[in-house]
């Protein structure tokens, strides 16, 4: 029989009375604290950036994959573009939607393709059919569309409107670019119709690293890195017809269709002209690698253009005429290592206008400048997000001045309580003819419906206390002696913070007896705890300067807010170390370290903004990093007590858990990477959960599959021969190549301090004992060791709570069937496998033993699963 945690208190109670320890009869806690710290932090994030919020522009209604939205010409409707290839017509006030034109028969809609591009003829008018009403839509297409392959073409089209029936007509299609493209990746895809009544296209680099050199700076060869600005109407007073074809950069598959362009001419005041046909007269601007989103600004009469980098930084353009934005041999301000400038470049060399670090952005979506009256201190700044990072940011626009400011208004929009997508990532920010800024998000799937949010603003909370001292958390500062109820904690594999010391405390809610389940912390094994609303986590940080002497830096809370979600606020100690000032953005500081009496180096320390707290302590890591079972499964010594106690142990005792510790020693305990006693593969497991599984989970990143939590992967060599899949990653590397570890991207991202270094925040050093252990293990690999030399398909973790992960080797062909079966036969899911790695969120599967099984035509492979 289970008995609940009250009972084992009476219980243990009951017992030391009977051996004679009356006076300890019931752990003692910590003593009474109010909720937010004694109320002395708000319940909700302060300051400007947490005035802003997301609500449901739609709700109820489902878009797959949604990537654009534009005006409709009738009240109060928009249309939606599907990445997979339908556009949707939504009534936002009588909340309808109807697909309007579905093109998904001929879009291959796999990878980082498929239908991302749509534009409506200047002219559109609903009552009218043909003609000028027309769609012009930019997607990927093949032969075969449910056929896994990097090749394919990229194409430019328009539909014809039927008034009648008031939808576009599929059948109507006019072919005016076809070209052959031999990636996914980087097809770009932005468009609009300018002033001039010419439709301008973005256009991206072919995206392999080896398709560069055929595929930018040039204008002889295909429509590829560039904007091309065509007329579609073929004014034979403004244009001239096409005078050159573009070429494929390769030959295209046996039976497959050409490259081509038709249907369109070229203005006559294109920049790049040539009677003689040598050039591709239909670029306006070149130099460009993965343009997802661009707008034009008419105040400037310039070009907004967001080109997602690599892995050194993020671009925001302002493209004119004839500009040469300088990729593949600049990106950004960064001289590549692999491409020269040209000698003859072509057109005029424009100089990034922002530059976004990848701490900041590492998939940038353009939003333009906003020029509405819902929100006047936002016009004429620049909207955009990230895809990856889910931050919503605007960009100031000031003439004349050189730094100009982001801020930050949304950190994350996972952390606003949302009803979200798997694995969900802003796709664009659109401003709408009423003001409105709407915001698409899709998951990582393009059968799973995306949604739409209209941006909000509430009431700006204001921010708590601006020094330390007036917050009443320490009875000295010099000391840092906590007030009561307040307890100190320690965990077993430290984040890795530049050498500082570190000192935690937590503050959870309760009226001194922890009667009532609402202040108890919920406890579980080997997954997340739950917090009461209102706890406070508190970790100081100090940094050795000399032998004898160490200097305060900073002191940071995380607060659980209401809705359960949480925020984070630093406090940057004074040279003096006498208080602590409350910091609204990041900062730095430098100190003078030293060996003994001489100087030895300078150490630079970072102080994080408040958004980027919430990059690692984000939602889907449940906010809370250090806090659980495996880290803080060890002794600690308690002032109150005046002994050492096993945490979990004083925890349950104090009754602050809900749930009873019989033997902390049935409990995973992480290992610090210095442990010579510990396995080093444990050793490392536990660095990598501690450092990396903030993000590095399931639901974590886009299109990266790695699971760095502790509980997780029985074993690191689950990611042997794992290909990368991260754009920041060495092209066709792998994480974990046995027995080199200078080969293995795990070693030379954690190894490195450049732009790809992970983590991307919270260091400026290498640890280089950590690197050391991990080359080290890596090295002992047998060269042939990997995850299937036995077995051919793997599934982990195996049992599992909420995730699945499935891995298989190279033999198999895509797309393969995959089918969840129940203990008895029935079948409970159904769902595609197009690559050697996929996750699976189970959550909502009831407990209980499952059959996974992948099938393709000539193989089966079946493998048993538990599901806690």
């Amino acid at each position: 029989m289970q008995l609940n945690n009250r009972y084992m208190r009476i219980l243990y109670s009951i017992l030391l009375f009977a051996l004679g320890l009356v006076g300890y009869s019931v752990m003692s806690g910590p003593g009474a604290m109010g909720a937010y710290l004694n109320g002395v932090f708000p319940e909700r994030a302060p300051g400007f950036e947490a005035s802003w919020y997301l609500e449901d522009l739609i709700p109820g209604i489902d878009i797959p994959a949604p990537v654009r939205i534009i005006d409709f010409p009738e009240e109060n409707h928009i249309l939606v573009l599907s990445k997979g290839g339908m556009i949707h017509s939504i009534d936002v006030m009588d909340l309808e939607s109807e697909i309007v034109l579905d093109i998904s028969d001929r879009t291959f809609k796999l990878g980082d393709c498929g239908t991302v591009g749509i534009a409506l003829h200047p002219e559109f008018d609903p009552g009218v059919s043909g003609n000028k009403s027309r769609v012009f839509l930019f997607y990927k297409t093949k032969p075969n569309v449910e056929e896994w392959d990097a090749k394919g073409f990229n194409r430019l089209s328009s539909f014809d409107w039927n008034a009648a029936e008031q939808r576009f007509d599929a059948g109507s299609e006019q072919i005016l670019i076809q070209q052959y493209d031999r990636s996914t990746w980087h097809d770009g895809g932005a468009m609009f119709f300018g002033p001039d009544g010419f439709l301008y296209l973005a256009l991206g680099d072919e995206g392999a690293e080896d398709h560069q050199l055929a595929s930018t700076q040039r204008l002889d060869g295909g429509l590829f890195s560039g904007i091309i600005r065509i007329d579609v109407d073929n004014d034979p007073g403004r244009s001239h017809p096409i005078r050159r074809q573009p070429k494929s950069n390769a030959t295209e598959p046996a039976g497959w269709e050409s490259t081509y362009s038709q249907n369109y001419s070229i203005p006559n005041d294109n920049p790049f002209l040539d009677p003689q046909g040598t050039i591709l007269e239909e670029f306006y601007a070149i130099g460009l690698r993965s343009p997802f989103t661009m707008n034009y600004d008419e105040d400037l009469e310039q070009i907004w253009l967001a080109d997602v980098g690599s892995d050194k930084v993020e671009e925001i353009n302002l493209i004119a005429r004839a500009d040469n934005c300088q990729w593949p041999y600049l990106e950004g301000t960064l001289p590549s290592e692999l491409h020269e400038k040209p000698e003859d470049y072509i057109g005029n060399e424009r100089e990034v206008y922002h530059e976004l670090a990848r701490d900041l952005s590492s998939c940038v979506i353009g939003g333009g400048t906003y020029q509405g009256t819902v929100f006047p201190n936002l016009n004429e700044k620049y909207l955009f997000a990230d895809f990856n990072k889910n931050k919503l940011m605007a960009l100031s626009n000031e003439p004349g001045v050189e730094e100009q400011e982001i801020e930050v208004l949304i950190a994350d929009i996972r952390s606003l309580g949302l009803d979200l997508p798997e694995k969900a990532g802003i796709t664009g920010v659109f401003e709408m003819k009423n003001g409105d800024i709407l915001i698409s998000v899709m998951g990582d799937s393009f059968i799973d419906n995306g949604r739409i949010f209209r941006l909000r603003k509430r009431t700006e909370i204001p921010d708590p206390p601006s020094r330390l001292s007036e917050l009443g958390v320490f009875e000295d500062l010099s000391t840092l002696e906590p007030v009561e109820g307040i307890l100190p904690y320690d965990v077993n594999a430290a984040l890795f913070s530049d050498g500082a010391l570190k000192r935690r405390w937590i503050a959870v809610p309760n009226d001194g007896n922890f009667d009532t389940s609402s202040e108890q912390i919920g406890f579980s094994r080997e997954g997340d705890w739950r917090f009461p609303e209102g706890t406070v986590f508190i970790k100081h940080f100090e940094l050795p300067v000399r032998e004898d002497s160490i200097a305060a830096l900073e002191t940071r809370f995380l607060v659980m807010g209401e809705n359960n979600i949480s925020y984070g606020l630093t406090y940057k100690w004074n040279d003096e170390g006498t208080d602590a000032i409350l910091l609204g953005g990041g900062s730095s500081r430098h100190f003078d370290i030293y060996e003994g009496s001489q100087y030895s180096h300078s150490q630079e320390w970072v102080f994080p903004s408040r958004s980027q707290c919430i990059e690692c302590h984000n939602s889907n890591a449940e906010y809370v990093l250090g806090v659980k079972t495996h880290q803080l499964n060890k002794e600690m010594y308690y002032p109150h007590l005046g002994e050492e106690r096993n945490q979990l142990s004083y925890l349950s005792e104090a009754g602050i858990l809900d749930s009873w510790i019989d033997n902390p020693e049935e409990y995973l305990r992480s290992k610090d990477i210095e442990d010579p006693e510990s396995d080093l593969e444990w050793r490392i497991r536990s660095y990598l959960d501690a450092n990396c599984a903030s993000c590095h989970r399931f639901g974590g990143l886009q299109d990266v599959f790695l699971d760095f939590r502790l509980q997780s992967a029985r074993s690191l060599k689950s990611y042997i021969d794992l290909p990368n899949n991260s754009h920041a990653s060495t092209e066709s590397g792998k994480v974990i190549v046995a027995g080199d570890h200078s080969s293995s991207e795990l070693w030379i991202r954690d190894a490195s301090q450049e732009t790809n270094k992970m983590p991307p925040l919270g260091r400026v050093f290498v640890d280089q004992v950590y690197v050391d252990s991990l080359a080290k293990w890596i090295d002992s690999l047998d060269p042939d060791e990997g995850l299937f030399v036995e077995h051919e398909m793997i599934i982990f973790p195996n049992p599992t709570e909420k995730w699945l992960g499935i891995r298989l080797d190279d033999s198999w062909e895509y797309p393969l069937n995959l089918n969840f079966y129940s203990s008895t036969g029935r079948l409970m899911m159904q769902d595609k496998m197009q690559e050697s790695i996929m996750y699976i969120e189970l959550e909502d599967f009831p407990s209980g033993t499952y059959f996974v099984s992948l099938e393709s035509e000539d193989r089966r492979e079946v493998r048993k699963l538990i599901k806690k």
